[in-house]
Order: structure tokens, then C-alpha cells, then sequence
């Protein structure tokens, strides 16, 4: 998803720190980094919200399935395929939300430098 994304704005974090104040690309260095954090955490805020959906979707595929009707074991067999889906939906939201607690604390750490 964006681990890619986080992971190298990690790395630009990192750099940005190291910066000495009065280098002559620190604004624009700064400004950039600021932009590209904000981009970040917008499009890490979108997926939650799609996976917050795909979530409710999945979990009201499965009431819908533990009601019964139809053939048990085909009812079953899907039950057990969308309670597979939720975990792993899950899954990512967790880290899809991790991601953006992190994002946001880089953006207040670097408003603090401005």
C-alpha cells in the first residue's frame, strides 16, 4: 500500500534533521518535505476511509450470512470466506492508521522547525 511511501519520507525525515540550519537548501528542502507529508497523510486518510467502508460492507455481508436460509454449507463456506476478509481488512486499517499517526507527528515536528 504506502509502506513504500512512508518508508521514504522515513528516510527524508531523517535527512531533514541532519540539515544544518543555514544550509541553502533548507527551506526548500523543508518546504517540499512539508507538501509531500501532507500529500501522504491526505491519500493515508482516503485509504482508511475505503477501508473503513470495505469493512462495514464485509461485516454486513456476514450478518447477512449468519442469518441462515439457503444451503448451510455453501452459507458456511462464504461465512467463513468474509470473516477471512474482515481479519485481513483489519489488518490493514491498523496499519494504515499506524501509518498516519506517524505522518501526523512528522507534520508537527516540522511545523515546530518552521
Amino acid at each position: 500500500m504506502f509502506l513504500g511511501d512512508v518508508d521514504f519520507m522515513r528516510g527524508e525525515m531523517c535527512h531533514f534533521r541532519q540539515l544544518p540550519l543555514d544550509h541553502v537548501d533548507r527551506q526548500a528542502t523543508y518546504t517540499t518535505l512539508r507538501n509531500n507529508l501532507q500529500g501522504l497523510l491526505n491519500s493515508l486518510r482516503y485509504e482508511n476511509i475505503i477501508m473503513e467502508n470495505r469493512i462495514s460492507e464485509l461485516r454486513d455481508e456476514i450478518s447477512r450470512l449468519s442469518t441462515g436460509g439457503g444451503r448451510m454449507q455453501v452459507v458456511g463456506s462464504n461465512l467463513a470466506e468474509e470473516n477471512s476478509a474482515e481479519i485481513v481488512s483489519e489488518g490493514q486499517q491498523g496499519t494504515i492508521n499506524s501509518d498516519i499517526d506517524t505522518v501526523e507527528d512528522w507534520v508537527r515536528e516540522i511545523q515546530l522547525m518552521e
